[in-house]
């Protein structure tokens, strides 16, 4: 079937478009043209494939007939279409391959064919179920199975785990996200008129194609934790398989504060230990995996050290045992003097214990930090973290439901490390004699100077 059509894509919608892995996610704000990329990715699988069934969805009936049908037959050229089926839904192509329409209210209606591809419009309004449904479907013989995704979101659903924040790494899935700003056809006046509309956290959401907390229950202020995300970059570094990252190589005589909240496990929560500049507030490292309580205290160990050992306020979790064994691994390799013991200099009780009266201290002091920006994350998780950490319905702060907070307590650690370094610290002692100056090695956080001839 000879067809050409010239497409005019920008260059996040001509990535979607190209991308061939079998699990496509494409997330954009309002007018972000993401139908119309789903349309026409549809569109090249379906003329590359002579005879392959597609399957097409949306969230109900309407938004199916009204939106993605219509954006269809608006972006396919007439010539490549033999005919349409009003009453099956069903659209049929002069090479064969065929696109059959369904909503996915209910679910279980979309078992049956086999198909080559599957093109999930609003893809984040439709359940989970509806997806992994699609997923078995793909099944038909002798072609490449593909599916992809084109949608908003609303607030952190299911799309945020499956395909932007997954727990197990896998190629079969791609993500792309893009702001609706990106889309040079728009009217210039349309997303003025939205950006006066909307709340902060909701622009985020409807216009810059990010997850968000919109109901108003955030805990950190939606400004600041979206301008941490502009700030965020990839590590300059990545060491022990992901497991250590670097976003700013230690410098000599600088002083950094770490935070470690531990967990260890095949599933369920990450240790992460997160790392400061004093001065700036800039992350500059990170620990971040599911390493044994062992391996957790050596690469703690190990990573500290190269930032001048840091000073480490590491939770001590009295319901586990990891954390516990982890902190003791440390204290086995001579790192006590640089960590917080809650019972100050007689260093018995290491660790600090998160209850019912400090955990409300250290995230308001968290809080306030963020707020006025204080601190400044680099690592796009742990931002993640902090725009899904919010208010539960007992006003409660927690994290929404399916995300961590591993981050977030680790952030919170390490700013709690400022009120207690300097309080911890040593001297460094420098004696002048006739054969010359001996200098006696301390901690840096605050320097004495004793002379004597």
């Amino acid at each position: 079937m000879g067809v050409k059509v010239r497409l005019e894509l920008f260059r996040e919608q001509a990535a979607f478009m190209e991308d061939r892995a079998a699990f496509v996610a494409g997330h954009s704000g309002v007018g972000g043209g993401k139908t119309r990329v789903g349309a026409l990715k549809l569109l090249k699988y379906l003329v590359d494939h002579p005879g392959a069934l597609g399957i097409v969805t949306a969230p109900t009936f309407p938004m199916l007939r009204d939106a993605t049908l219509r954006t269809m037959l608006e972006m396919w050229p007439k010539e490549a279409i033999r005919g349409f089926n009003k009453a099956e839904m069903q659209l049929t192509l002069m090479n064969g391959s065929e696109a059959l329409l369904r909503s996915t209210e209910n679910p279980d209606h979309l078992y049956g064919p086999n198909a080559a591809c599957f093109w999930m419009d609003e893809g984040s309004y439709s359940p989970l179920e509806a997806f992994k449904i699609l997923q078995g479907r793909l099944r038909q013989a002798g072609y490449p199975g593909q599916g992809w995704l084109t949608y908003k979101s609303k607030g952190y659903d299911w799309t945020y785990f499956e395909f932007k924040n997954r727990e197990i790494a896998n190629a079969n899935y791609s993500y792309h996200e893009w702001s609706a700003r990106r889309n040079i056809f728009l009217p210039p006046e349309f997303l003025q008129r939205l950006e006066e509309s909307y709340s902060s956290e909701y622009a985020m959401q409807e216009i810059e194609g990010q997850y968000a907390i919109t109901s108003g229950l955030g805990y950190f202020d939606g400004k600041a934790t979206g301008g941490f995300l502009k700030d965020c970059s990839e590590p300059e570094t990545v060491r022990r398989g992901g497991m250590v990252r670097i976003w700013r190589a230690p410098v000599v005589g600088a002083r950094y504060l770490a935070g470690m909240d531990t967990a260890w496990g095949e599933t369920g929560s990450f240790s992460c230990v997160y790392i400061m500049d004093w001065q700036t507030g800039l992350q500059v490292a990170e620990l971040h995996g599911r390493p044994k309580p062992d391996e957790l205290g050596q690469e703690a160990f190990n990573l500290l050290t190269e930032y001048n050992r840091a000073y480490l306020v590491p939770e001590w979790a009295g319901d586990e045992e990891q954390g516990q064994l982890a902190i003791r691994k440390l204290m086995t390799l001579g790192y006590s003097d640089r960590m917080y013991f809650r019972d100050g200099a007689k260093r018995k009780e290491p660790g600090w214990v998160t209850n019912e009266r400090t955990r409300p201290l250290m995230l308001a002091e968290l809080e306030e930090a963020v707020r006025k920006r204080e601190v400044a994350p680099r690592c796009k998780d742990c931002v993640d973290e902090l725009m899904a950490f919010i208010r539960d319905e007992k006003g409660r702060p927690t994290h929404a439901e399916g995300m961590r907070d591993d981050h977030v307590f680790a952030l919170a650690l390490a700013w709690q490390a400022r009120n207690h370094a300097r309080s911890e610290t040593e001297t460094i002692r420098v004696e002048y004699h006739d054969g010359g100056m001996k200098r006696h090695e301390g901690r840096p956080w605050r320097r004495t100077l004793a002379r004597s001839r």
